[in-house]
Order: C-alpha cells, then structure tokens, then sequence
C-alpha cells in the first residue's frame, strides 16, 4: 500500500507521477478497490477500472464511480463514460464476438458435461464476450480440475484464464 501511495502522489523514487490510474476492482475485496478508486479520484487522476466480472456489473460500476472507463469480461468489452452519458464498445466486430460465442458455448458444455464440479456462473444477459464457470465464489473446485479445463479449452482454440473466483473462457 506504501508504494503505491507514493506512485500515486509521484514520491516514489525514480518514478513520476502517473497521468492515469488503472484500478483493478475485483468482488473478492470489493470495498478496499472501492475506497481505492475514490481515493485515487481524489488525487485529481483521471481512472480506469478493469474487472472481470460482466458487462452488466461493469455498467452499473460506470454509472456510480467517477471513472472514464469500466473494461470488463478479461477486456472484451468496455462502458466508456462520454459528454452525454455512457457508451458499451466491444474489442471484436459482432460477427466475429457471436461466432466466437457459438464455439465457447459448444466447449462449455463438453466442459460441464465432463467435468461436473464445474457450474456456469448465472450472468448470461449480463455477460456478453465470455462464460464464467465458478471455481470458489460458491463451489470449491479442485485445482487439478480447473488445469483439466484449461487444457480442454486450449485444446479447442480458446482463451481461458482464472480469477480467484471465476474461471473464464473466450
């Protein structure tokens, strides 16, 4: 917490003050990043908050913090705050982010199927460039699992990355 207080106030050693701040919010410790970003709005630095969590919870996240940018879904899509309110944008055109989610929903199920310690999170209107399966937000899945669902979406040409909580797959 040190450093980053003397980054964020330009005392650290070497280092000048930075033009922006990335916060990265995550439900696990939701009030600390809370007070983090509000803190770091009241240094005068414009903020950037990256979650993976939903689209859905990043537009609520936009419309109550003092942000420019809420980048959601592991960066697939982001809610921009503008002169005249909000706007959701996508990394990928709408073709290419529906056909990627066909094939996402086609392995999750060969995952679900075949692994059934693995359950999809329940966001699906507000989750819009991945699948999250829960992995310690309501189920305590073991590790070795969670590598042989990595190993499976690899094997089939996609991204997967874990949170502390959430195992997702793009």
């Amino acid at each position: 917490e040190q450093v980053t207080a003397d980054v964020l106030f330009g005392q650290a050693r070497g280092e000048k003050r930075p033009d922006l701040a990335v916060c990265v919010v995550d439900a696990t410790n939701l009030r600390r990043h809370l007070r983090l970003v509000l803190a770091v709005r009241r240094l005068g630095l414009p903020c950037v908050v990256a979650t993976g969590r939903s689209l859905g919870w990043g537009a609520v996240l936009a419309r109550v913090l003092p942000v420019r940018a809420v980048v959601t879904e592991n960066g697939g899509a982001y809610v921009l705050r503008e002169d005249r309110g909000l706007r959701v944008a996508f990394m990928e055109p709408d073709d290419v982010r529906d056909e990627g989610m066909r094939r996402v929903g086609r392995c999750v199920e060969e995952i679900v199927d075949r692994l059934p310690a693995l359950r999809v999170v329940h966001d699906p209107a507000a989750r819009v460039t991945d699948v999250a399966l829960d992995i310690g937000e309501r189920a305590t899945v073991d590790p070795a699992v969670v590598r042989e669902a990595l190993a499976m979406v690899s094997d089939a040409g996609l991204h997967g990355i874990t949170s502390s909580i959430h195992m997702h797959v793009s």
